[in-house]
């Protein structure tokens, strides 16, 4: 059995994230009561991610979004990028194989 996210902390297993293979669509929601910071990073798999609640602001190559609460960001495969939240927030990320991109 593969395991798709840790107990812990649900989001998507950094290896299964990061491999070409596997499964087409990998999607995960989370919930945060502080400020997250994930930092520069890159995975094979395309990124749709987004807030229900709460503000993001997202870094990628040279360019950076703020996306509110009901809008959503689009990273393609391999393109380094990262966030933050602007205090708690609620949100999804879907991870597409890039054939699937």
């Amino acid at each position: 059995m593969t395991r798709l996210a840790d107990p812990a902390s649900p989001l998507i297993a950094p290896a299964l994230a990061a491999a070409r293979g596997g499964p087409r669509l990998l999607a995960v929601r989370r919930r945060d009561k502080a400020v997250r910071h994930t930092a520069p990073h890159r995975h094979a798999r395309g990124q749709l991610f987004g807030a229900y609640e709460g503000l993001l602001t997202v870094l990628a190559g040279d360019r950076q979004w703020v996306a509110p609460a009901a809008h959503a960001v689009w990273i393609p495969p391999d393109c380094p990028h990262g966030l933050r939240s602007h205090g708690p927030y609620a949100g999804y990320s879907v991870y597409l194989s890039a054939a699937a991109c």
